[in-house]
């Protein structure tokens, strides 16, 4: 359709007719279309510039659908250029996807989410919808990447509804599986299992083997993940007839689970065995730790010592590329219990500071009535409330925080019992102080920029400081608070103003100039910083918000 329209695009830009039927076939059989531009390259030195610079385009397409995109961005930049200045200005919206796609492969996330964007901000009419739906989906990709699963199924949706109002099938199969995996990734099963199923019975109606295929290898990890082998294998097999090899991997994976949970031993050691040797990073990982408790539970120490080594070898490749966040199908699939295991640690350490700040918040604010007696030297209780006018009344302090202290009528001093008017639960101070911010000047002046079309407008010097105050204010001495934790820079800390007014993170990435990837490096950051253990980004937004 593109091809077409670009034909008769005014008149001004004439392209040979080969390149438009390269155009066509491009997306649905890459090997012709890519065949065709090689027999096409001698004549190229005889065309216009804006023809040869659609060749280019289109050979970059057809290199990134047959896995084969560049990892260097030399040959994308001149089309960049060119489309920029001046040239075929519809081609501009697929010359940014393609940018987009060579940075994520070259592992630079900040450039490819700047392309990305890109096409959502030039790609316009019905005739770009295309282009914007993939956008909307490599967006997606990069937010599950970073574990925010809401804003990564927000994209999915909004690609899906651009696939499903053109019935374009076989991108509705797409972005079904992306959506199913994305409500595994939150744990939602039975959404989960619903959407890959649904993207299952389109591409059967569709005869798209390869996606058969692959919906069937996911929903199979999905019946093993919950323990519904027999449905698992149903799943499998027809998945492992297809033998796409680019899902060899997770496909090995699960029948080699299934295998030892099933008691199947010898089964499992050839499957493990063959994903040791033909496996991704990933895949060696897991087949080398299995294999290594397997030979030890059997009694064979030199094989396990063997497969011990290779695995801690493997775990330094997968932690770079976890860190990476690399797009991998196999890394939902893999069952990898040290993971689990650290990652439960860290979830207690985050249950326990959680715990931590709602108590100390709760005896801050909240000032339940107290009977205990306390001294003045022992005031180890936070106390917010304003002095009571009482016969004897006094007051000392801990730390900052002034305790309102009653001398009773044996001469020792308490905290009073009767609490102050102002007591209220901590659920209801948290409604009131959210509704503050919400209310206040700086909270809706920062709303209408974010409101607005396009990139919103970094803030002020003078913006800044007017929501650092006003923060303060509704959460006492929060900057104070903040800094009590650990040191941070200026930027850092703008970034810990937007979560405690509760911003979702895109909206923050957009004030601070950050990309995604950028602001979850800051949370994590300052977790380590600030407790000393690693902690996820998500734990950082937790403390701020308890703070």
């Amino acid at each position: 359709m593109l091809a077409l329209l670009l034909l008769a695009a005014c008149g001004r830009h004439r392209y040979p007719p080969g390149l438009a039927k390269v155009d066509s076939i491009a997306a649905a059989h890459p090997d012709s279309a890519a065949s065709m531009l090689s027999q096409m390259a001698a004549d190229t030195a005889t065309w216009a510039e804006d023809a040869r610079m659609y060749y280019s385009l289109l050979r970059l397409e057809t290199a990134d659908r047959l896995y084969e995109t560049p990892r260097s961005d030399s040959a994308v930049l001149p089309l960049l250029r060119y489309y920029e200045q001046g040239g075929d200005r519809r081609l501009l919206p697929r010359a940014y996807y393609t940018a987009g796609k060579i940075y994520t492969e070259m592992k630079d996330a900040q450039q490819a989410a700047k392309y990305f964007r890109l096409v959502l901000e030039t790609a316009k009419g019905d005739d770009k919808s295309l282009i914007k739906s993939r956008a909307y989906s490599r967006i997606g990709y990069m937010f599950a990447e970073s574990e925010l699963y809401d804003d990564a199924l927000d994209m999915f949706m909004r690609s899906y509804n651009i696939t499903s109002q053109s019935r374009d099938t076989t991108n509705m199969i797409y972005d079904l599986r992306d959506i199913a995996r994305t409500y595994a990734d939150k744990n939602i099963i039975d959404s989960a299992l619903n959407t890959y199923n649904k993207a299952l019975k389109l591409a059967i109606k569709q005869g798209n083997k390869k996606m058969e295929a692959s919906a069937n290898t996911q929903i199979a990890a999905l019946y093993e993940k919950e323990g519904q082998y027999a449905l698992a294998w149903r799943h499998l097999r027809p998945a492992i007839s297809y033998n796409n090899p680019h899902e060899r991997n997770a496909m090995l994976a699960i029948a080699a689970r299934l295998f030892s949970k099933e008691d199947k031993l010898d089964s499992a050691v050839i499957c493990y065995n063959a994903l040791a040797e033909k496996g991704n990073s990933f895949g060696k990982h897991a087949a080398h730790t299995w294999l290594a408790e397997h030979y030890s539970n059997t009694g064979d120490t030199r094989k396990a010592t063997h497969h011990l080594k290779l695995s801690k070898q493997y775990a330094d490749s997968v932690n770079l590329k976890r860190a990476a966040s690399a797009v991998n199908l196999e890394v939902a699939l893999y069952d990898n219990n040290s993971l689990k295991n650290e990652n439960q640690k860290q979830h207690n350490i985050i249950i326990a500071m959680t715990i931590c700040f709602i108590c100390i918040v709760s005896i801050y604010f909240a000032r339940p009535i107290l009977k205990e007696r306390v001294t003045m030297n022992k005031g180890t209780h936070k106390n917010t409330a304003t002095e009571t006018e009482s016969k004897g009344a006094s007051h000392t302090t801990n730390g900052n925080h002034k305790i309102n202290v009653v001398t009773s009528n044996d001469g020792k001093q308490h905290l009073p019992i009767t609490p102050p008017a102002a007591n209220i639960d901590l659920d209801t101070l948290k409604k009131e102080q959210k509704n503050k911010i919400k209310e206040s000047r700086i909270y809706n002046e920062i709303r209408k920029k974010l409101d607005k079309t396009g990139q919103p407008q970094p803030l002020s010097d003078e913006e800044w400081e007017e929501l650092a105050s006003t923060v303060d204010t509704i959460y006492t001495d929060f900057r104070k608070r903040l800094y009590e934790l650990c040191d941070m820079s200026v930027a850092d800390y703008h970034v810990c103003l937007l979560l405690k007014i509760n911003l979702k993170l895109r909206e923050i990435a957009s004030l601070t100039c950050l990309s995604y990837q950028g602001l979850a490096s800051v949370r994590i950051k300052l977790y380590m910083r600030a407790f000393k253990e690693k902690g996820e980004a998500k734990a950082w937004d937790k403390v701020i918000l308890e703070l």
